[in-house]
């Protein structure tokens, strides 16, 4: 297979969907450009005479790293919101036996 018209992740297949193109999967709007850019930080460089392309198994691949990332950004959040509380509730207690 010609590399420049391969999935432009894998360069293994041939591509299934387009890039650019915003898709539905399960209620959400997919672009895979911007998906790549919010997980990895990588600009794919869209255009020319090349594949603007991404196969299915790298599709699937995307949406897991996607939600992984989702995943554990939520659970930072979460950690940091219970370490200020556990912070203030300290804080209070201290506050609380100083007082008495």
């Amino acid at each position: 297979m010609d590399v420049m018209h391969a999935c432009r992740c894998c360069l293994r297949c041939a591509p299934d969907l387009d890039l650019t193109t915003p898709y539905t999967h399960l209620g959400m709007t997919e672009i895979y450009a911007d998906m790549i850019k919010e997980c990895f930080d990588i600009n794919l460089v869209v255009g020319g005479s090349g594949s603007c392309g991404i196969c299915s198994a790298c599709v699937g691949r995307l949406r897991d790293a996607s939600d992984f990332k989702l995943q554990v950004q939520r659970s930072q959040a979460e950690l940091q919101a219970r370490t200020q509380a556990a912070s203030v509730k300290g804080r209070e207690a201290v506050n609380f036996s100083h007082s008495v």
